[in-house]
């Protein structure tokens, strides 16, 4: 298996991997209210790839200190 910089190729199968994890329910979380609009890091994001296929995935969202500072 390899770590690998996440790639726009990667995307719908990103999709299908947090939706098979996950399910519909996720969408009711509060963490993606936080996530609305606005796109995860790309820079920091990896996939696990194993034989030409995703089986991992880790993300990160830019987010706001309460006093405005980003962070």
């Amino acid at each position: 298996m390899r770590i690998v910089r996440g790639r726009p190729r990667h995307a719908a199968a990103v999709s299908r991997l947090v939706s098979d994890a996950f399910g519909p329910e996720r969408f009711r979380k509060t963490v993606y209210r936080f996530r609305d609009g606005v796109p995860p890091i790309a820079a920091l994001g990896r996939v696990a790839v194993q034989d030409g296929r995703v089986m991992g995935t880790l993300r990160f969202w830019p987010l706001t200190l309460a006093d405005g500072r980003p962070s």
